[in-house]
C-alpha cells in the first residue's frame, strides 16, 4: 500500500485497526471515533527524526514499518485519504509491539462476549 504523504520529524503514520462493528458511514461522519475507539494499528511510515536523541544521535529503534502496535489514542491526528484512514503521531506514542498470540484487549473480549452494552 502506498500512502500519499510521509511523516515529518519524529512522527509515524499508522493504519488503525478499526472496530469490526464500525461502519464506513459512521466513520465518514465522525472521524474522531477512529482515534477514540481504536488503539492498535500497523506501522506504515516512520519520520526521519524518529529514534534520535536530542543531539541527533540515532538510538536503537524498538519497532519498524510493518509492525502491528498499540498506540496512545490521545494526541493522535486522524487523516483521511478517500475511504482510507490513517493515524499520525509522535514515535514515542507507540506503546508496544503486538506479538502473535498476545493477549487480547479485555474490553474487546467483554464486548465480544456480550458482557458490556
Amino acid at each position: 500500500m502506498t500512502i500519499k504523504f510521509e511523516p515529518t520529524g519524529p512522527r509515524v503514520v499508522l493504519r488503525p485497526n478499526l472496530p469490526k462493528k464500525q461502519g464506513l458511514i459512521e466513520l465518514v461522519y465522525d472521524e474522531r471515533r477512529v482515534s477514540a475507539d481504536s488503539d492498535t494499528g500497523d506501522v506504515l511510515a516512520i519520520g526521519p527524526l524518529a529514534f534520535k536523541d536530542w543531539g541527533g544521535k540515532e538510538v536503537a529503534p524498538w519497532y519498524k514499518v510493518g509492525d502491528k502496535v498499540y498506540y496512545s489514542k490521545y494526541g493522535a491526528k486522524v487523516l483521511r485519504d478517500g475511504k482510507d484512514f490513517y493515524i499520525i503521531l509522535n514515535y514515542e506514542d507507540v506503546l508496544a509491539i503486538i506479538q502473535e498470540g498476545q493477549a487480547e484487549d479485555v474490553n474487546q473480549v467483554l464486548e465480544d462476549e456480550g458482557a458490556t452494552s
